[in-house]
């Protein structure tokens, strides 16, 4: 039986382990990356919860059997563009999902999407939800296709050298 809580200070450290698994994948996915290491952890555990509080989003875990098995965090965004539609520029962004290892093909990230909508439709949100993968983040763009996200943007890169 999986279970949903809030975020609350004793599951820093489970998120820490998370987020520290998670660099380390996407490390391994592209060159934009920092190596993991506790220091780059929690920087960027800082920024996401100070995002969720001043982006009234949220901090979401998954426990089975009162054990942790991952995360999800999302927030809202706003942004002014003189030609995209209102209903695009307002929009919840989840900003990270991760299941440990041990836990992923049970359903758990379904489940912490599910509890996503589930928080937007108690404070009546009704529009966009936005999630963001590295391009050969194949793990990741599986998940979300499964729970019917569709590409919305593609954003291509190419260096300049000197």
């Amino acid at each position: 039986m999986l279970q949903i809580e809030d975020y609350s200070p004793k599951y820093k450290p489970q998120i820490m382990e998370a987020l520290f698994e998670l660099q380390k994948h996407e490390y391994s996915l592209s060159d934009t990356r920092k190596r993991a290491s506790n220091k780059v952890c929690e920087k960027y555990f800082d920024e996401m919860l100070h995002a969720t509080q001043d982006q009234d989003g949220a901090i979401l875990v998954c426990l089975q059997k009162k054990q942790f098995t991952g995360f999800v965090c999302y927030r809202m965004e706003s942004e002014e563009n003189a030609i995209e539609q209102k209903n695009s520029t307002h929009h919840a962004l989840i900003s990270d999902v991760c299941v440990l290892a041990k836990y992923r093909g049970q359903g758990i990230a379904q489940r912490l999407f599910d509890a996503v909508f589930d928080n937007l439709c108690a404070k009546r949100f009704k529009g966009r939800v936005r999630i963001c993968a590295l391009a050969n983040n194949e793990l990741a763009a599986r998940a979300y296709d499964l729970y019917g996200f569709e590409p919305y943007e593609i954003t291509f890169q190419k260096w300049v050298t000197v």
